[in-house]
């Protein structure tokens, strides 16, 4: 249970990076 939510903030934290990356690129 722990494991799987600690999954979800690394793949989240992958996620926002690449969106800073995408709003980076548009701005």
């Amino acid at each position: 249970m722990v494991r799987s939510i600690h999954q979800i903030i690394k793949l989240c934290k992958k996620i926002n990076i690449v969106i800073t990356d995408v709003d980076g690129v548009l701005t």
